[in-house]
């Protein structure tokens, strides 16, 4: 282990007012003093910081309304993330035909890019069933889920 040194002798350095006044000049000369934007260029720069903004949120509050998640049994088991449209039940997919099976939470899913799928006629058109025939389907007990938390 190295010895510290001993700067009890050690004292701050006393700095002059007129040096102090000389360093804020020299700081301020330094600074760009550019001329005031234009309003063309005002609007350009708003719309940047708009576009920047829009660009680093992740989805947007509505999107995600009334999505919630439950891990379902067999026939169709494990964890799935659905909401009510209308008056069917419809789970998370990209696209429009595969539910996302696996995922437990509604904030892991890029919401620009879901296209739900619908129980009901959208799930026959699919599937060749509705989803409400068997009442252990999620159509049926997403619903159900849907009504207790209401």
């Amino acid at each position: 282990m190295t010895a510290r040194p001993d700067c009890s002798k050690l004292r701050p350095l006393p700095i002059v007012a007129s040096e102090l006044r000389k360093l804020k000049r020299n700081y301020l000369t330094e600074v760009n003093m550019s001329k005031p934007l234009s309003r063309y260029q005002a609007f350009i720069a708003f719309a940047v910081l708009i576009a920047a903004v829009l660009s680093t949120a992740t989805v947007p509050a509505l999107a995600q309304r009334g999505w919630q998640s439950a891990n379902f049994p067999a026939p169709n088991s494990g964890w799935l993330v659905f909401t009510i449209i209308g008056d069917n039940s419809a789970c998370a997919s990209y696209n429009g035909r595969d539910c996302l099976w696996g995922i437990t939470s509604p904030r892991q899913i890029r919401f620009d890019r879901i296209r739900p799928l619908v129980c009901g006629a959208d799930h026959r058109e699919k599937w060749g069933v509705t989803g409400y025939e068997n009442p252990r389907h999620w159509c049926n007990l997403a619903k159900r889920v849907s009504k207790f938390d209401d």
